[in-house]
């Protein structure tokens, strides 16, 4: 993870409160936008310009971890 937030380093500009905490494997990252309370988990592409394009994927971190831990978390690509 730390090789992701220093590739990411210039586009904290562009995404204030960035925590990069995993990714689909291909060009989507699985984020944190720690601006908010609680933080949404978002997805948000590689050549993201801002938060406009990420793409909700759960309220919370414990959102996310029981939709895991339930086999029902399936990534959404649509905003």
């Amino acid at each position: 993870m730390r090789e992701l937030h220093d590739a990411w380093d210039g586009a904290a500009d562009t995404h204030p409160g960035i925590a990069i905490i995993g990714g689909d494997g291909s060009r989507e990252l699985l984020v944190l936008d720690l601006r908010r309370e609680p933080a949404p988990v978002l997805l948000v592409d590689i050549t993201s310009s801002g938060w406009d394009s990420a793409i909700r994927q759960a309220d919370d971190v414990r959102q996310l971890i029981d939709r895991i831990e339930a086999g029902t978390f399936e990534f959404d690509f649509e905003d």
